[in-house]
């Protein structure tokens, strides 16, 4: 299958990111300035990491749903296997009254970890923490969560989480 719900803001990424990494790495080698071509490098894995986000074919998925009395969604035991990420968490799906359900209030608290090209990206950004699993995936520093709703899912902290390694 294929998760569009990671997608940050690719616009804000991608065509201003490749521009900006091109002048950096142009600039930075004109001059001799190693730092601004270190920040073109970073520039432009943030922007692969992006274009990485935005559609991901997954092999494996698995998620528990369970809807209470008050009519909230559970959300447990979610995990998604694809060849460059692996994704688990939890969450939830608040119930409010007189909202379609695509609106409903939604918040699921997710751990990431990746390897391959994606990996690499995330590695340069300084993302990841150093311990592989048995499959090699390496885990993000910490976890972010999706909220918003499904109709339109928020992914502020993941595009925080990509915007931390210019701090």
């Amino acid at each position: 299958g294929v998760i569009r719900a990671l997608g940050v803001d690719v616009e804000k990424y991608v065509q201003t990111g490749q521009t900006v990494a091109a002048l950096g790495a142009l600039f930075g080698a004109m001059t001799g300035n190693q730092k601004l071509t270190q920040q073109a490098g970073l520039v432009q894995s943030a922007t692969d990491a992006a274009k990485q986000l935005t559609e991901v074919s997954f092999d494996q998925m698995n998620l528990n749903i369970e809807r209470l009395s008050n009519g909230d969604v559970i959300l447990s035991d979610l995990s998604l296997i694809a060849p460059a990420l692996r994704l688990v968490g939890e969450g939830q799906i608040t119930y409010r009254t007189g909202l379609d359900f695509w609106m409903q209030p939604l918040e699921i608290n997710l751990s990431l970890s990746a390897r391959d090209d994606f990996g690499v990206s995330l590695a340069k950004l300084g993302l990841l923490r150093g311990e592989a699993d048995s499959l090699g995936y390496l885990p993000l520093v910490s976890g972010f969560t999706l909220d918003g709703s499904l109709d339109n899912i928020g992914t502020t902290q993941l595009e925080q989480l990509l915007m931390r390694a210019f701090r």
